[in-house]
């Protein structure tokens, strides 16, 4: 089981490290945050796609995630920029650091935690953490979906495959979600996970879980934010930089942590 577990991971964080597009991200964020070199650390930094941008612009970047496939894509960019550093650690059990001018929960990890905690909770305490790791007038950006309704992720998965392709292993597979239950009062949305797996050596295999996923407002966010002392300076809907509206599916935040703040 821990052979296919393995074989699993390494095939999801390869694909993703070679068939995710250029969405932009990198740009909107420098655009964020300026030209000035800052300390900057990225949380579920993945394969440090990202992080690696930011360091190539001259940024002293940490980058944070739990996952050892996707970070042995990670290490290899960190190898070539001597101010990119990479940390194998559980965002929620283990130390951030502090200090830093920016921290940035991005590509939509808000809304793709993998937690035992009850979701919400989970989601406010990444921002409380932020918080702590902030110095005082530091910077926090926030992009996830955000969408109106959220009816748009029961027609978009039917079955229609998120992940599909082979390795540089020779494994082939796909992954897909369905049977998707939204609650649009609780802003909760749970679903089934697959991934059919024809590995390159040994038998065929598929795994399969129930997960939930919960999309805060952009309302509910900015509550969230106020509550640990931030104050929201921008708010994009996308990463061109174009207003938000209820006809936008993503939200990017740049808040403010106060330099002193009582929450009550």
């Amino acid at each position: 089981m821990q052979q296919q577990k393995n074989l699993l991971e390494y095939w999801k964080a390869y694909l993703y490290e070679h068939q995710q597009e250029d969405n932009h991200t990198a740009a909107c964020i420098q655009q964020l945050i300026g030209d000035q070199p800052l300390r900057i650390l990225e949380i579920g930094c993945g394969s440090a796609r990202l992080s690696a941008a930011l360091a190539q612009a001259g940024h002293d970047v940490t980058g944070i995630d739990c996952s050892s496939a996707m970070l042995q894509f990670a290490f290899e960019k960190a190898e070539k920029y001597p101010n990119l550093h990479i940390k194998n650690a559980d965002a929620f059990l283990e130390s951030w650091g502090g200090n830093y001018d920016v921290v940035i929960l991005g590509d939509n990890l808000m809304c793709s935690l993998i937690t035992e905690w009850d979701y919400k909770q989970a989601q406010k305490q990444l921002i409380h953490r932020a918080g702590n790791a902030l110095r005082p007038g530091g910077k926090l950006i926030l992009d996830f979906d955000c969408p109106d309704h959220l009816s748009v992720y029961d027609a978009e998965q039917n079955r229609k495959p998120c992940l599909i392709g082979t390795d540089d292993r020779g494994n082939t597979g796909r992954h897909f979600v369905f049977g998707s239950l939204i609650n649009e009062k609780t802003r909760n949305v749970r679903f089934t996970s697959r991934t059919e797996m024809l590995p390159s050596k040994g038998n065929p295999f598929r795994a399969t879980s129930n997960d939930i996923r919960h999309f805060p407002t952009l309302s509910e966010m900015c509550s969230w934010l106020y509550r640990e002392g931030f104050t929201v300076e921008v708010i994009h809907g996308g990463h061109h930089g174009e207003p938000f509206d209820l006809h936008n599916r993503r939200a990017v935040i740049l808040a403010r942590k106060d330099e002193s703040a009582f929450i009550p």
